[in-house]
């Protein structure tokens, strides 16, 4: 995981370098690096290699951490941005530009969350080679799947845009393999992602855009277990 604060007051920059630090080695994050830049200049050619920025609202240069960020979505990067200020005014304008979170320079420790938060739904994503329904091989983030189906001898990924792709494989062997990115087998014909739960009850599952599966009557105490320890992970 390689992560990127921006930020043009060095003692600032420290300061942010120094709660995450301490934050990844609470967890036992190991495998990660942190790049410290002064300005856009310095960062944009490196955006394609950064997972999460700390990213200043405020800069001395004249451009504002939101002219930053607009920049670098043109560029169709996978990075998700971080802003931070001392004006929690500025709040509303980071949903234009899709941030991932909106941090209070006074309230630092909010990285905390911010950082439990990217490790659970993306430091973890996991691709695998299928095929789409014309044939085509690619890689999915199984992170990004709301259901996994067994149809006929194919196993049918259901992802979050609506696409649809395709395997072979056993659900029960994905479900365990998977099992720390949150996929868990409610029936022998369905694997779920618990990231994408709404609702559930004694017989069913609710998904996002109110996908109903049935969850068998042997599999509900450890589902109701996984998906409790799941939600206090979040």
């Amino acid at each position: 995981m390689i992560i990127g604060i921006v930020d043009d007051e060095a003692l600032w920059a420290e300061k942010i370098k120094e709660y995450i630090e301490e934050y990844l080695a609470l967890v036992d994050v190991k495998d990660y690096r942190i790049n410290m830049y002064a300005d856009e200049k310095s960062l944009l050619p490196e955006v394609d290699n950064i997972d999460l920025l700390f990213l200043d609202v405020e800069l001395a240069d004249g451009k504002n951490g939101f002219d930053i960020a607009e920049h670098i979505q043109q560029l169709d990067c996978d990075m998700k941005i971080c802003f931070l200020t001392s004006h929690i005014e500025f709040a509303r304008l980071g949903y234009k530009v899709n941030a991932f979170r909106y941090i209070d320079k006074l309230h630092l420790e909010e990285i905390d969350e911010a950082l439990a938060s990217y490790i659970l739904t993306y430091a973890n994503a996991s691709y695998i080679d299928c095929k789409n329904a014309l044939g085509v091989e690619c890689k999915i983030n199984l992170g990004e799947v709301i259901y996994i189906e067994k149809v006929d001898r194919k196993i049918c990924y259901r992802m979050k845009d609506g696409a649809v792709y395709y395997n072979e494989g056993n659900l029960k062997d994905i479900a365990a393999e998977y099992q720390d990115i949150g996929l868990i087998l409610i029936q022998r014909s369905f694997v779920i992602n618990m990231k994408y739960v709404d609702s559930y009850d004694s017989r069913q599952v609710t998904l996002l855009g109110g996908i109903s599966l049935n969850i068998s009557r042997d599999r509900l105490q450890d589902f109701k277990k996984r998906y409790f320890d799941y939600r206090r992970k979040m």
